[in-house]
């Protein structure tokens, strides 16, 4: 997997899902919850289709975490030219030597330590809010979504937390 890959993986999670669907969708769910907008097609989608989308994307979220400091690290510049035409054994000291220094002058475990954070608190928060809907065919009523209105917007809070926490992530390999 190149670093291109993952980064090509961050944007897709972070800006095309997170950012320009999900959130967007929790918002319009807030906005109706708090009267001002209707829209009845959304209401009756948004905790069957829309809301359970979190349950097909967080694997992506936690893989993003856990592949950061390897897909990420300056280390992979030495199977690229002009130093690929070492020995391997070169390539393999100097590799981890710069992967040594890359953990040294950045806080590359703490960035993924605070997003995996982050990821957790959407985790727990969606988990209190299907505990609190339940599993069933039939979608609450507008009237039971009110009264969960403020786990709804902790929810969106969180969600907002954990963009603004992978978008701090470093989009290239880091070698200074």
């Amino acid at each position: 997997m190149s670093v291109s890959t993952w980064q090509s993986r961050r944007n897709r999670f972070n800006h095309d899902w997170l950012k320009n669907q999900y959130m967007p969708a929790l918002g319009k769910c807030l906005n109706i919850l708090d009267d001002r907008i209707e829209d009845e097609e959304f209401e009756r989608e948004f905790v069957r289709r829309l809301l359970p989308q979190w349950e097909s994307n967080r694997a992506e979220a936690r893989a993003l975490v856990t592949d950061f400091e390897e897909q990420m690290s300056p280390q992979r510049l030495v199977n690229l030219p002009p130093l690929n035409r070492l020995d391997p054994n070169t390539r393999g000291w100097i590799g981890q030597l710069v992967h040594e220094l890359w953990l040294v002058r950045y806080p590359v475990r703490k960035w993924a330590a605070d997003v995996l954070a982050c990821v957790e608190g959407v985790e727990a928060q969606y988990g209190q809010i299907i505990h609190r809907i339940g599993r069933h065919d039939i979608p609450p009523l507008l009237a039971e979504l009110r009264t969960m209105r403020g786990d709804f917007a902790e929810f969106r809070t969180r969600c907002q937390e954990l963009g603004r926490s992978i978008g701090e992530l470093p989009n290239e390999a880091k070698v200074t």
